[in-house]
């Protein structure tokens, strides 16, 4: 009898190890997998950073050109600054359709499912507006910038013309 106690032990003392093994081997996989998490993290970043920068190199030369057109309209008379960025505040409390400014940005890639969801959880219309137009692409790129101007015209013309127009009557004042 004594030496099977001593070999139950012996098992014992080894299935105990094989148990801090397998520990040690779990906390490692923990520990790859929310590597790898960080890691597609950064990915969604550059893909972000990097999908309006294959927009512009894919622009056909009509593109271009019509982009030259429509910008050489949207030219400002404050030292080069956008629509977007001259009436943010107005844009925050006036723009109404914020689903379907996100739809249309959405589905011309300019935000991903990802920053739509984001957006959309905010509680406010407001809110939902300062999330979208803090996100890189609106913020940073003025071909982002280009596109949510477009997208509110023909979403809102009445809107973007009211604003155009207090702009107009504010330089000849």
């Amino acid at each position: 009898m004594g030496t099977e106690l001593t070999d139950m032990k012996e098992k014992i003392a080894q299935l105990e190890l094989k148990v801090v093994k397998r520990e040690e081997e779990l906390t490692e996989l923990r520990n790859m997998k929310r590597e790898m998490e960080e890691m597609k993290r950064q990915i969604k970043v550059l893909q972000e950073l990097a999908r309006p920068v294959g927009e512009i190199a894919n622009t056909s030369d009509q593109n271009r050109r019509q982009d030259n057109n429509r910008d050489q309209l949207n030219k400002t008379r404050q030292h080069g600054d956008h629509f977007v960025d001259r009436h943010r505040t107005d844009l925050i409390q006036c723009v109404t359709a914020v689903d379907s400014v996100l739809d249309k940005l959405l589905k011309k890639k300019v935000i991903d499912h990802e920053i739509y969801n984001n957006i959309k959880v905010k509680k406010t219309r407001q809110d939902q507006m300062r999330e979208l137009l803090a996100h890189g692409n609106i913020r940073c790129l003025k071909k982002g910038k280009d596109i949510l101007y477009k997208t509110l015209r023909e979403i809102d013309p009445f809107m973007v013309k009211a604003l155009e127009e207090k702009e107009s009557s504010d330089d000849s004042q």
